[in-house]
């Protein structure tokens, strides 16, 4: 990572009680600290709040154990803000917490949930600098910007790897173009877009 000028690392996180949080918290976070690396969380939304994949994300839902997935998430952020956010190593934008919303265009319901939020955290005096990952191959005119300019500050693409686009001889144009498109819609609602960087992978 040092070869390659990396200075830290956005890592999955699902939550509490899960391998993935034991192995950040017990591991990875403290050999981080060690090495003076960086750190911040991609929150993977499905899995952590147990929803079906490549469905809207309906943060009105109420789970199996009778909360919303809302509630949920808001919990969820309590406990990044407790456990995580005080370190020293954790990732910061002008002194804001920084974590990813993977993706964050399929939310449903989100609205009152991220002002919510964003009070629960503000207990804590915390104001989080939040990413949403909300920019694939659909024209960027169908995301909800209102929504995006209230209550995040930058917008990024997961992977941008679809059989359909990968497969043709002008791919990198055609995310040139799309992040294009992407970067001028952001900027008219006063947000940042954050590239994302996709080292060879293909999983035909």
């Amino acid at each position: 990572a040092r070869q390659a000028d990396i200075d830290f690392f956005i890592v999955s996180w699902t939550a509490p009680g899960t391998v993935e949080n034991d192995n950040l918290k017990r591991t990875l976070a403290p050999e981080l600290e060690k090495a003076h690396y960086r750190f911040a969380v991609l929150y993977e939304t499905q899995l952590a709040l147990g929803l079906p994949a490549a469905r809207p994300i309906d943060l009105g839902h109420t789970l199996p154990n009778a909360t919303t997935a809302g509630a949920t998430l808001i919990e969820h952020f309590d406990y990044l803000a407790q456990v995580y956010f005080p370190r020293k190593s954790y990732l910061r934008i002008e002194g804001r917490p920084v974590v990813v919303i993977y993706v964050a265009r399929d939310l449903v319901n989100a609205g009152p949930c991220l002002k919510a939020l964003r009070q629960r955290l503000g207990k804590h005096g915390i104001d989080p600098f939040l990413i949403a990952d909300v920019v694939y191959w659909a024209p960027p005119e169908t995301l909800d910007w209102g929504l995006l300019k209230e209550h995040f500050q930058a917008v990024t693409a997961y992977n941008m790897y679809a059989p359909a686009k990968a497969n043709r001889g002008d791919f990198l144009d055609a995310v040139r173009e799309q992040f294009g498109a992407a970067e001028r819609a952001a900027s008219a609602s006063g947000l940042h877009l954050i590239p994302n960087v996709m080292p060879g992978y293909d999983d035909t």
